[in-house]
């Protein structure tokens, strides 16, 4: 989220609107669990998703910013508002600081994982990683909160990752009519059937998201 954006306080869903969007996701056999609305709620849901610890969100900042570090010719072209890439950055280290767009395309490239991003009485946003890697599931609400979603029986043990529905597949991808597919580059937030796929490298992905023994590494 760019920082003129962040200055705006963006707005915020009324208790009707949560009660639709809470309605729309159950339908799904899926229900919102809530992030605190302190900067950190895209970071807390991701955690929430991937480590069932939204108290992690820090190290998952610093694992995505790394990334995008790591990879700045990929995303500091894309810096909004002429902020300067250098100030972007450690800008974004600070806890409290929204994550957005960026972000988003930086953690599915990072962590390998397909991100869907469920949106009130709007098609789904998806950005794929590839069709056979975790499928996590976001909400977003207003101009500015993210939430995690959890299936209707999922457990929601602490230190257990969400439990998989949804999950996506190639042949989802393409047949899916309430979903837009999204590549994991900033600039191709459209539909497209071209997809970037650029694994972190081995010493700064999480040890939790290492390659297993067998797997295709792809570059």
């Amino acid at each position: 989220m760019s920082l003129k954006q962040q200055k705006a306080k963006g707005k915020r869903f009324g208790k009707d609107e949560e009660q639709r969007f809470e309605q729309q996701v159950a339908e799904l056999g899926a229900r919102i669990a809530i992030m605190a609305s302190d900067g950190n709620c895209l970071f807390r849901a991701l955690a929430d998703q991937l480590r069932g610890r939204p108290q992690d969100h820090g190290e998952m900042r610093q694992h995505i910013v790394d990334f995008m570090e790591e990879h700045e010719e990929d995303f500091a072209p894309f810096v909004e508002d002429d902020e300067k890439w250098s100030d972007y950055v450690p800008r974004m280290r600070s806890e409290g600081q929204w994550g957005g767009q960026q972000e988003i395309c930086a953690a599915s490239r990072c962590f390998r994982i397909n991100v869907v991003i469920h949106q009130l009485d709007n098609p789904r946003l998806e950005i794929s990683f590839k069709a056979t890697a975790q499928t996590v599931h976001l909400s977003f609400h207003g101009d500015a909160h993210y939430n995690s979603i959890r299936a209707m029986d999922d457990s929601c043990r602490e230190g257990e990752a969400a439990k998989a529905f949804m999950a996506l597949t190639a042949t989802s991808f393409a047949s899916f009519t309430s979903s837009t597919s999204l590549s994991t580059s900033p600039s191709t937030w459209s539909s497209s059937s071209s997809l970037r796929r650029t694994p972190a490298s081995r010493s700064q992905r999480p040890k939790e998201f290492e390659l297993q023994d067998g797997e295709e590494n792809e570059n």
